[in-house]
């Protein structure tokens, strides 16, 4: 299964915590109540405001890094030669 097709959590770019909340402004008009516009996310565990597309992008880029890292090994594999991994 393609692992940019799946649902996978986000992690906080600066603490990597995965519970956030949603934040709102609050707005008032006389007599005609209040609204509450929606203004991003907030992490749990360190109280960022984090921006939903970096950490989306964070993500995919980070699943590609990975694919990208098995098939050199692959690569490597299939002509008999060591991969560069950095282990002895």
């Amino acid at each position: 299964m393609d692992e940019l097709q799946t649902f996978s959590p986000l992690a906080c770019p600066a603490c990597h915590g995965e519970e956030f909340s949603k934040v709102v402004g609050l707005q008032s008009r006389a007599q005609s109540g209040n609204i509450e516009p929606p203004k991003g996310y907030q992490c749990l565990g360190c109280h960022l405001k984090v921006d939903l597309h970096t950490m989306q992008a964070d993500a995919e880029l980070a699943v590609l890094e990975r694919q990208i890292t098995e098939r050199k090994a692959q690569m490597a594999a299939l002509r008999g030669t060591p991969t560069s991994s950095g282990s002895v």
